[in-house]
């Protein structure tokens, strides 16, 4: 029974991406951050979006943040839901641009992936 509780404490720990996460959107390096794509991903950008392959999502997300220079993320929230479902939600600004940001993580076979990434600007 004791290994079972290790065992899960572990996999709590090593399944915390948002810091990885956040590192690739604020320096904008849209091929680290696709790793933690699911094959398919919901992209909204400013109320305009829809589902994407992964390869997409990743095109239309480097398009976005190339687009704001000297990008700064901070996180406001971050947490879980009972099904293991995973949220961050944060401000991504630049110098006259803020963006509010919305990321769900799902669990497949116990690996966290985006399933919905939102950036609504303010």
């Amino acid at each position: 029974m004791l290994f079972i509780f290790v065992l899960s404490i572990h996999y709590t720990e090593a399944q915390d991406v948002s810091n990885d996460i956040v590192q690739y959107i604020q320096s904008g390096n849209t091929k680290e951050l696709a790793k933690y794509f699911n094959k398919r991903i919901d992209v909204t950008i400013n109320q305009t979006g829809n589902n994407y392959s992964s390869d997409q999502a990743e095109l239309i997300i480097k398009n976005f943040l190339s687009a704001i220079p000297n990008k700064e993320f901070t996180i406001l929230q971050k947490g879980s839901t009972e099904y293991n479902t995973r949220f961050i939600v944060g401000v991504l600004k630049s110098k006259n641009e803020k963006y509010k940001t919305y990321i769900l993580l799902k669990p497949f076979q116990k690996i966290l992936y985006i399933q919905d990434i939102r950036f609504e600007k303010e």
